[in-house]
């Protein structure tokens, strides 16, 4: 009974969440990689839109930063054959701070460091984009309250808030985060415990 009440939760958020509109120029972004491409062996590529992967991370901890550097070696090693790969990550502060690049030094974060992926070379073109979304965390949590409450007494939204972090949120915010401009009409957000083991053509 309760993961059926999860599962109408989300449906509701789904069908609500476009209701309320977030300015995405309020969230810090950086470009933390652009890969360096090789040509193109299909023109066709161009006409094609691109594929965007979600990732959101709360927290600074070794063994979930150990994990997402796994699942996001897993995606650049499966990036589609005809396309560009569009890489979004969502994070608080901590999370943000372990990943951003060291304006001191030439170097990647230890993440990057460790898959080398100032190697990589692709043959279509990847980009990893990293959002703070720390100070909007508070605004957005509101805003997500609001909504559940449309199909729930408050009391019940509030356990159901207090007991999970903010992070679990964060999937639920990404269309209110990355730039329009991106058309990113489409998203397939991943965990960080998972793994792709075929390509992101598919």
């Amino acid at each position: 009974m309760r993961t059926r009440g999860h599962l109408a939760a989300a449906v509701f958020i789904v069908c609500l969440w476009g209701l309320f509109s977030y300015n995405p120029s309020a969230f810090t972004t950086s470009c933390l990689w652009q890969s360096q491409s090789s040509l193109k062996l299909n023109d066709t590529v161009d006409d094609l839109p691109p594929v965007h992967v979600c990732f959101a991370l709360s927290g600074e901890e070794t063994g979930f930063l150990r994990e997402f550097e796994v699942a996001l070696k897993s995606v650049l090693l499966n990036a589609p054959l005809e396309r560009d790969l569009t890489i979004h990550i969502l994070a608080d502060q901590r999370a943000y701070i372990a990943l951003a690049n060291n304006s001191s030094t030439e170097r990647l974060p230890p993440v990057f460091e460790r898959i080398e992926l100032h190697k990589w070379t692709s043959r279509n073109q990847v980009n990893l984009n990293l959002y703070d979304i720390s100070p909007e965390i508070p605004g957005l949590l509101d805003q997500t309250r609001e909504t559940f409450r449309r199909g729930f007494n408050s009391t019940s939204v509030e356990i159901e808030i207090e007991q999970h972090t903010a992070g679990t949120y964060f999937r639920l915010w990404a269309d209110k985060v990355i730039p329009p401009e991106l058309n990113a009409e489409h998203l397939l957000y991943l965990d960080t415990d998972v793994v792709i083991m075929s390509n992101l053509e598919a």
